[in-house]
């Protein structure tokens, strides 16, 4: 198989010192993954939807109030990293 790199990607991953071809093969894979995840997180809503029937707007507005706050908090956290100092290398 062969796969095309436009000029400008090709050297940014020259540059970097990275194999085009892992890469390729690392995003491929990783795709994939999480197509089955969506496909099984679907399946496995469709159960539920069959077992209990489809959510009401209450709990539509209860779990996208939820994922707000748990995408916040995240986010709080990961801006409270960034400031961090880096940790000393190690000595040998």
């Amino acid at each position: 198989m062969q796969v095309y790199l436009s000029d400008d990607l090709y050297e940014v991953v020259k540059s970097q010192g990275l194999s085009a071809s892992r890469l390729l093969q690392d995003a491929v894979r990783d795709h994939c993954v999480r197509q089955e995840k969506v496909a099984e997180a679907h399946a496995y809503a469709q159960e539920i939807f069959a077992e209990l029937g489809p959510p009401t707007a209450e709990d539509i507005e209860w779990a996208d109030t939820h994922v707000r706050e748990i995408v916040e908090s995240l986010r709080r956290n990961d801006a409270r990293r960034s400031r961090e100092p880096l940790p000393d290398a190690p000595t040998s």
